[in-house]
């Protein structure tokens, strides 16, 4: 899933790069461009809310091993989604693609990051169940992974 990612970028570059030589209006609608700082402010909002929110619970690698201060949050913004560091970060990368006005990248950014959320969601949440048991299993059917189509 990593090339994909590099790949991505390696795109996304390619695509403003080309469509900035032949197309340079497109590059400039400030419509889309407030709609793309719009959704960069409201991703990086949900992102940093999420990680104040876990505390010494946030780290960048998916817990495999229990530890003894871990415990599960299910307060503020995790009352709502339950992954919301992806859904900020998702939001934010779309976002992106939209301010820098790319529409190819950002559809494909839309399919790429949504199949790298659904897999990561998907593991973390095995490992989430063996520390929590029942507690994980209510507040999994509850609430919302905060990707769309991502139980």
């Amino acid at each position: 899933m990593e090339n994909v990612l590099q790949i991505a970028e390696v795109t996304f570059y390619w695509e403003y790069a080309l469509e900035f030589q032949h197309f340079p209006n497109l590059k400039r609608h400030p419509v889309v461009f407030s709609f793309g700082i719009l959704l960069l402010i409201l991703g990086e909002f949900i992102r940093k809310i999420a990680i104040i929110t876990l505390g010494h619970n946030f780290t960048l690698r998916i817990s495999v091993k229990q530890r003894s201060e871990h415990k599960l949050v299910t307060t503020g913004i995790f009352k709502y989604v339950r992954h919301p560091s992806y859904a900020g970060w998702y939001i934010w990368a779309i976002g992106m693609q939209v301010m820098i006005g790319n529409p190819f990248c950002t559809i494909f950014a839309m399919i790429v990051l949504w199949r790298f959320f659904k897999i990561r969601i998907e593991f973390e949440d095995v490992y989430l169940y063996h520390f929590f048991k029942d507690e994980w299993v209510l507040y999994r059917f509850n609430t919302p992974s905060g990707i769309l189509f991502v139980k």
